[in-house]
């Protein structure tokens, strides 16, 4: 198993290095697509991360990537986030909480073990209406531990802190190799200058009203923008 282990241990590296190398950044996210516009929502476990992507599958929105996501420059200047990983995998009291709302929008998930933990995989063959496959970044959402049964809680945070929470959320950023180092971060420079970054604890009431929440969250970022003169 070990000589398997370095193989496939040196295969991601390179793989890594050749993102690198083109301004590729990838990050421990989630990544999705809701009303033409892209998101890109970074959190520490128990943040919610699978319980927002869920969210926005029930309000119409589509997932470009769960768990890790490609950040790259595009063409026009901007930053697009394109997917790294398949399929969506959620947790298990995630999936317990919407099991009725998914199974009622025809949606089949497949039961994996994970390190012994139960899980729960919505395929992107199976259910292609689901998934995008890449979409330009309007705003960056730092996740924290839902708030309250009230209305989800936000706060502009500034580009240091934002740059902080993708360099902490990317397992291979801070990079010993100079070119590597530099293409990286003038891809997140050019983000991180271009599209708000905001703080965001969600309610409780996501889990009971997915789609109001959902609706009712991006509207407020939208708005939260612009009272900042952001461009969203």
């Amino acid at each position: 198993m070990q000589p398997h282990s370095e193989a496939g241990a040196a295969v991601n590296a390179a793989i890594v290095r050749a993102f690198a190398l083109c301004g590729g950044i990838i990050v421990h996210g989630l990544a999705f697509e809701h009303g033409d516009k892209g998101y890109l929502a970074l959190g520490d476990s128990g943040s919610g991360k699978s319980t927002l992507a869920t969210a926005i599958l029930l309000a119409g929105g589509r997932i470009v990537s769960d768990d890790l996501v490609l950040l790259g420059r595009a063409s026009d200047g901007g930053v697009r986030v394109l997917p790294f990983r398949a399929d969506m995998v959620l947790r298990d009291p995630s999936y317990r909480r919407f099991r009725a709302r998914l199974e009622l929008n025809g949606m089949e998930l497949d039961e994996l073990r994970v390190n012994g933990e139960r899980k729960w995989r919505i395929s992107r063959d199976r259910h292609p209406e689901c998934f995008v496959r890449a979409v330009s970044v309007a705003a960056v959402l730092c996740l924290a531990s839902p708030d309250g049964e009230g209305n989800c809680v936000l706060s502009l945070i500034t580009q240091a802190e934002g740059y902080a929470a993708i360099a902490r959320d990317n397992y291979f950023f801070n990079s010993p190799h100079p070119l590597e180092q530099r293409a990286m971060s003038q891809t997140l420079g050019a983000l991180l200058t271009t599209v708000p970054v905001l703080k965001v604890a969600s309610s409780r009431r996501l889990f009971l009203r997915p789609v109001e929440e959902v609706d009712g969250l991006l509207r407020r970022i939208e708005k939260h923008a612009c009272q900042h003169h952001l461009h969203l």
